[in-house]
């Protein structure tokens, strides 16, 4: 007698991966999850499968570092920041700017970098503009007035 498989959507493998990873930690069970939900689609996995190829202490525990692939996840999850308002979209394109102003995965382009730190800003405000503040892209008092609207 065969046993029968249960087939799980995108939701119910990212949801798995959670528990691997938080409860378990079993990084390489958690990879695997939030890889098959990712690759259905969900914005949530790929996210948390880009933090785990850009994360050390997971490349200790037998998730390679990688941070090519964490910014392919990563802006494969910004792609959808027009049809998907979450925190993970907006983080998201937010890394994606990261990486432009670093310029060591993909060359160096800080009109890129803010090009993504000013759309994730339209939905993630706050962290978006510090970051424009920090990297020098507008200036204090502009920070402020910022910060003063959003009081």
């Amino acid at each position: 007698m065969m046993k029968a498989v249960k087939f799980m959507n995108a939701k119910e493998l990212c949801e798995r991966g959670y528990i691997a990873q938080q409860h378990l930690k079993a990084y390489a069970l958690a990879k695997k999850y939030f890889e098959q939900a990712a690759t259905l689609g969900h914005v949530e996995a790929m996210v948390e499968l880009a933090r785990m190829y850009e994360r050390h202490y997971i490349w200790i525990n037998g998730t390679e570092y990688d941070k090519a692939k964490a910014f392919y996840w990563y802006k494969e999850a910004a792609k959808h920041i027009n049809d998907d308002n979450s925190l993970y979209t907006r983080e998201a394109m937010s890394k994606v700017g990261d990486f432009y102003r670093e310029g060591e995965i993909v060359d160096q382009d800080f009109q890129k970098a803010k090009d993504c730190y000013c759309k994730a800003l339209n939905f993630y405000a706050d962290n978006s503009m510090k970051r424009l503040y920090w990297h020098k892209y507008i200036d204090e008092e502009e920070y402020k007035r910022f910060q003063k609207a959003y009081d």
